[in-house]
């Protein structure tokens, strides 16, 4: 019975995490969802719809490990583009000589890694098919070398699959790639919600291309 599963919701105080964790909720399911603000208002209003809200830093392997203990559903989305804008990302990407579209790439690349590990020690509770994962076709395979630096792509397909399917097998198994279409509603929030986050709009050497 759905009132006896439990799914962890990583990503759930944004827009695709908050859908995936209010849905599930009123479907029956004992929801958890994992955010590194606890304090936030959108983490406070999950939990005023009952969505039992769980402190979780994506760097901290361990941390992911112990929030997903148990789970027979994991619903997971990560987010390149807040690295790719905070202050702080692109001055790590100047000290490192590299773009800051390369370093919100890493950054992407390794949280995705983190929560695949976390989710592959917690594989024998899941369900047949309980490893949903929020992702992207990979630009320079599809392109067939075409398109080398859509690391927005990448870092995530880099993970989801072909890590998954590399290292943990079991877990690939049970793992759903979802890839979500684009629509006019999409364009309308761009410009509040990434790109009017930076003081100036983004240049091509800032996406490395």
């Amino acid at each position: 019975m759905a009132e006896n599963k439990l799914i962890c919701v990583i990503g759930a105080t944004g827009n695709q995490g908050g859908s995936v964790a209010r849905r599930f909720r009123k479907a029956g399911f004992r929801v958890r969802g994992l955010t590194r603000d606890t304090s936030s208002p959108a983490a406070q209003k999950l939990a005023t719809d009952g969505i039992e809200v769980t402190k979780t830093d994506l760097d901290d392997l361990e941390s992911l490990k112990h929030a997903l203990k148990d789970a027979n559903v994991i619903f997971s989305v990560t987010n390149y583009w807040e690295p790719f804008f905070r202050p702080d990302c692109r001055q790590n990407a100047s000290g490192l000589g590299i773009s800051p579209a390369r370093f919100a790439y890493d950054v992407e690349y390794q949280q995705g890694k983190n929560i695949a590990d976390a989710a592959a020690a917690t594989c024998d509770s899941l369900d047949s098919n309980g490893f949903l994962v929020s992702t992207l076709s990979h630009a320079a395979k599809s392109s067939q070398g075409k398109f080398m630096k859509l690391y927005h792509f990448d870092s995530k397909a880099d993970i989801f699959p072909f890590y998954v399917r590399e290292k943990y097998p079991d877990l690939a198994a049970k793992m759903s790639c979802i890839q979500t279409g684009y629509f006019y509603t999409s364009f309308n929030i761009l410009p509040d919600s990434y790109f009017g986050k930076a003081s100036n709009a983004p240049t091509i050497e800032e996406f490395d291309l």
